[in-house]
């Protein structure tokens, strides 16, 4: 805001007579807008547009702000994007790359093909309030977007609800559609968006849930593009399908699929508990422990130490409750198992390389392909023998 404060004192503050430091954010913006406006006009004029004539100011604006929203990595892409303007729809290639050229000149894209009129938020502005006067030139660029486009578009108007109140309408429109698709492309977007996730999260965690069809190898990759440290109610979301694929499989195959069920429902807990959503996340790590109760049977070792980790995560979803004597009697519960395991395989057991904790991604599924969760920064867990998934521990 300094900046754009700063840019009218030295651009309009002649012009105007006013002190810039006086005026609101809204007069700020739309100062330097207007300003940007008249640049146009006057470097349009000056422009070479061959046998043509230069564009109109209102195809100008509309131009700018295509490429400002969808973005382009080379000319013929930005030619190709400018053919949404609907007076451009039927637009010459000569004209196209002519008005391309131009608008790559004022803004050339980044490495990844995105615009940016500065200060960024002037050009939101700009955009946002354009889309929201001309819904027709709203529509034409919202449909049949690819999925870098959509991830462009949703970056945009997610960094621009964080000024503009009518962002965040936008932002909704362009995230309906293929939901599958959008959610992936949303995940794009919030990795190069710090601001706006506040939007991104509960639409992708709801798209993810509405949305049939996935896979865990597309729910995996989805979990591994998106930080651990942002969209926790995405992550939330994926681990949820996750477990509902999961509990599908284990009742078909549950020497399979139980102890990956459990692994998942682990997780689940564990990100339920960072929402402070406790008692779903006691619920989640409740089902874990009686997975792994009736695994522990086996007196397996391993089985053994899969009990003592959901048993521990028990006591602390329990202790967050408030339920102090049942979160302590599954803290006992899981340190006697320990202290079982250790009696009976020092090596194993106490200290040494078994003592440090082990990515869960990567880690073979028994029932085929790769654990769908990454760590979770911030969650301890208990060493475990090579090649056996791990549940999350607090």
């Amino acid at each position: 805001m300094l900046h754009a404060r700063a840019l009218i004192a030295v651009l309009d503050g002649d012009i105007r007579g006013e002190d810039s430091r006086k005026s609101s954010f809204a007069q700020v913006v739309e100062s330097l807008v207007t300003h940007e406006k008249r640049r146009w006009l006057v470097t349009a004029a000056a422009w070479d547009w061959g046998t043509g004539v230069a564009p109109s100011k209102g195809v100008q604006e509309k131009a700018v702000a295509t490429l400002l929203l969808l973005g382009s990595a080379s000319e013929l892409e930005a030619r190709q994007t400018l053919r949404r303007v609907p007076e451009l729809r039927d637009a010459t290639e000569e004209r196209l790359s002519a008005i391309a050229a131009w608008v790559i000149e004022q803004y050339a894209p980044d490495s990844y093909g995105i615009f940016h009129l500065c200060p960024d938020l002037v050009g939101e502005w700009f955009v946002t309030l354009k889309l929201v006067d001309d819904p027709e030139l709203a529509q034409d660029l919202r449909d049949d977007l690819t999925d870098v486009q959509a991830a462009r578009a949703l970056g945009f108007l997610a960094r621009a609800a964080d000024d503009v109140d009518t962002a965040d309408g936008l932002f909704a429109s362009f995230a309906s559609g293929d939901v599958r698709r959008r959610v992936l492309a949303a995940g794009q977007a919030a990795m190069t968006a710090e601001v706006g996730r506040h939007l991104l999260d509960p639409v992708m965690a709801s798209a993810i849930r509405s949305a049939d069809g996935w896979s865990l190898d597309q729910l995996a990759a989805l979990d591994r593009d998106i930080p651990s440290r942002v969209l926790l109610r995405t992550h939330v979301a994926i681990a949820d399908r996750i477990v509902g694929i999961l509990r599908g499989l284990a009742a078909s195959d549950p020497v399979a699929y139980q102890r990956d069920l459990a692994v998942s429902l682990n997780i689940l807990g564990a990100r339920l508990d960072r929402v402070g959503s406790y008692t779903d996340a006691l619920g989640a790590t409740e089902e874990a422990v009686g997975i792994e109760r009736d695994l522990a049977a086996s007196d397996l070792a391993a089985d053994q130490e899969d009990l003592a980790d959901a048993l521990n995560n028990l006591g602390v979803r329990l202790e967050r409750l408030g339920q102090h004597q049942e979160a302590l009697a599954a803290t006992e519960d899981a340190v006697r198992i320990r202290r079982g395991l250790a009696a009976s395989d020092t090596a194993t057991h106490q200290g040494g390389a078994a003592a440090f904790p082990r990515p869960l991604s990567g880690v073979p599924f028994r029932g085929g392909g790769r654990c769908p969760h990454p760590p979770q920064p911030g969650r301890q867990r208990y060493g475990h023998p090579p090649g056996r998934p791990r549940g999350l521990a607090r």
